[in-house]
Parts: C-alpha cells; structure tokens; sequence
C-alpha cells in the first residue's frame, strides 16, 4: 500500500515551547514531526471517520467480552508489578496501544490517530533515542507485523540495559487482521524471540487457558457457518457468540494444573529484561573459568 506523505501546510509544526516532555526522547529525523501534540511518522494516513453505531457495539464486545488477553488475572498481575514503583524519571512505551493508557510515563504508540495515541508510527524503526526507555510494552501486537525478530531488536535498542519488556502474545485465536496478521506463537517461540544472551526471560507464562483458546475458536466457528447463509451474518452472530460462549474463559482457572496445558491455550506472556555489557561479560568469565 502507498502512502503520501502528510506534512500538509495546514498543519504548522508544532513550536519548541509546545513541545511535550518526553520530546528529548526523540532522535533527530526528517521520518518525524509533532502535530497537535502527537508525534507523527511521514507516512502516516490521515485521521479516519467515525464508524457508527455498528462500530460502536463492536467495540464494546471487544473490549468488554471477547478481548480477555487485557483482563485476566495473570496479565494484571504481571502488569501491575512493573508499574508499582514506576515513576519519574522513567519512561516507557505501549507498543500498539490502542485505546489503552497504563500510565502518564507510559507513552501510547499506535498506527492510529486517537486521543489516547502519543506517537502514531508508519515506519520501520522506532523514533526514540538508543538506551532513552526503561520499560516497553506489547500486547497482543507482534502477531501483527511482518517481522516480529526486527521490532525486537528495536524494542531492544531503545531500552537501557536493565530495562524490562513485557511481551503478550496469542497462541490459539482466529484470524484477526489489525490490519494485518501473520504469526502465533508457541511457549518455545519466545526463545527464538528473545534470545541470549541480549535477554534474560524473567517470567514466561500463560496469559489465558484452555478455556479462552476453545471459546475463541467456537465463536469463529458460529461466526463462519452463519455466514454461509449470509456474508452479512458473519458479525452479528460472532457478537452474540462471544456473548453467549463467554462462560467458557472460566475453565482457564483449571488449565495451569494439566500438564498438557501448552496444547491450546490462548496465548503467554513474557518479561524480558535487556542485559547490559556487565551481564554478557560475568557470563563470557564464567563460561571461561
């Protein structure tokens, strides 16, 4: 797909008093410019129009029924640990942030224009400076680019050493195109991900069960037959069964007990932390010795 460029001269650039800040965290390219409080990658489309009361009642299922990645849990405890005594003068980033906002020192990095959105990115790197962030997260996101392995070492370069990412991603999910989907990943692919010795996992875990792999694969599953008899249906009727099939997410309280608990379960979640020079060198000695 190409994209113009949308440096119009309608929108002044923004003046260095206006500046948010975080702005020091931003590395010098032509790539990027701040618009209405928003940094802004070059590439980037313009805003898009509202999608309706349909869109609306979407998202709300989404959001408050199907998305359980978000709410489980395991996922809040996890979470809730790395921010507890995050503060000034720490910086982090949701890397594919939607709507979400876990924190004033958390900036909101996304594809789209929302209000919630700090730094709307269209491009192949991230804009920070090497070693500015202490703390990245990503959930549910990696599925969706064409190369997970490069936004790692990204993700990788901006952090100091020390600094911990947090990676959540699905295991059993249909397809999900946001806008694109290419990969699932097993509880062995996050080694290949993140491997040392650039990372230490810290934790490495299930984010949801069994419960929520079955019920997401039944919900598409209505979803696809109903739209056998017609295209139109297709929505409506996954609507109402991740409604009506919700009680399945239940049984993930159950699925931590089963050894064959990696055979379908939702998805994992990862804590890496970035290991510094000091790190590979005590390894490199003991290794010798």
């Amino acid at each position: 797909m190409s994209v113009q460029p949308q440096y119009s001269p309608s929108v002044p650039p923004i003046s260095p008093a206006d500046l948010p800040d975080w702005a020091p965290l931003i590395r010098d390219s032509s790539n990027w410019r701040f618009e209405r409080g928003q940094l802004v990658h070059r590439d980037a489309p313009p805003e898009l129009g509202a999608d309706g009361a349909a869109g609306g009642m979407k998202r709300w299922v989404v959001r408050w029924v199907y998305a359980s990645h978000k709410r489980s849990r395991t996922v809040k405890r996890a979470i809730n640990g790395l921010l507890h005594d995050f503060g000034e003068p720490r910086w982090g980033l949701n890397f594919g942030a939607g709507s979400t906002r876990f924190h004033p020192r958390i900036l909101n990095l996304d594809v789209g224009r929302g209000p919630k959105t700090d730094i709307v990115n269209w491009g192949d790197e991230l804009p920070f400076r090497t070693r500015s962030l202490d703390l990245v997260l990503s959930q549910e996101v990696l599925e969706h680019v064409d190369n997970p392995f490069h936004w790692v070492r990204e993700i990788g370069r901006v952090l100091k050493p020390g600094g911990r990412f947090y990676c959540q991603m699905p295991f059993v999910i249909g397809y999900h195109p946001g806008p694109t989907d290419f990969w699932r990943f097993s509880r062995e692919a996050y080694a290949q991900l993140l491997p040392a010795p650039d990372w230490e996992i810290e934790q490495l875990e299930l984010a949801l069960g069994h419960g929520s792999g079955l019920y997401r694969i039944l919900v598409e599953f209505c979803a696809v037959t109903a739209s056998v008899v017609h295209s139109k249906l297709y929505m409506p009727v996954k609507g109402a069964a991740a409604i009506g099939l919700s009680p399945l997410q239940c049984f993930d309280a159950l699925t931590r007990f089963s050894a064959q608990r990696d055979r379908i379960p939702g998805g994992y979640l990862c804590i890496a932390r970035k290991r510094s020079d000091a790190d590979a060198d005590s390894d490199a000695n003991s290794d010798a010795g």
